[in-house]
């Protein structure tokens, strides 16, 4: 199954052919061990960002580590590090292809978390913070004062005092529309 959390078989053995031919991840002082280096902004984000807008852009079609190393602006060996991380959450199948280097190794889809981390579709706390932005956009154009206080109100009950709420709320709407994990 596609984007599920349990691992098949097979899945372990390719991470763990994947990890074992990459090897451990050196710091940026050239050293190993130690603390771990945060690798969420610099590499794994991006390769995130690029995997679902070429997943997207080339479906049906497995995606290259080497498109989505040109995308992200990354070397190879990164990008397979960052998906090897970012399996199974946000990544799907992965497969590995001889005779081409990792830029040829492939995944095939990304999970719908992945789609909601990049922004593709909407998490419920990114479509409360569009409601409430649109909301503040709506009461600066409006005419009426009595109106335009209402939608400053309600933007700001949305960033406030009812944010929590209108997550939960949305949620719920989200969840009947988005596949359950």
């Amino acid at each position: 199954m596609i984007g599920s959390a349990k691992l098949t078989e097979a899945k372990r053995r390719a991470v763990s052919v994947w990890r074992s031919r990459l090897g451990p991840v050196a710091r940026s002082d050239g050293l190993r061990g130690g603390v771990v280096e945060d690798t969420w902004g610099s590499r794994d984000y991006p390769v995130l960002e690029a995997a679902v807008r070429l997943v997207d852009e080339k479906a049906p079609e497995w995606v290259r580590v080497s498109e989505i190393a040109i995308e992200a602006g990354l070397d190879e060996d990164d990008v397979v590090r960052a998906l090897t991380a970012l399996h199974p959450l946000f990544v799907g199948e992965m497969a590995e292809y001889s005779g081409g280097g990792v830029g040829q190794w492939t995944i095939d889809s990304v999970t719908s978390e992945a789609r909601q981390l990049a922004g593709q579709w909407p998490s419920p706390e990114s479509l409360i913070g569009q409601l409430a932005a649109a909301f503040k956009v709506a009461a600066d154009r409006e005419p009426d004062a009595q109106e335009r206080n209402h939608l400053h109100q309600l933007a700001d009950a949305l960033t406030g005092r009812l944010r929590d709420l209108a997550v939960r709320v949305a949620a719920e709407v989200l969840g009947r529309h988005f596949p359950a994990r």
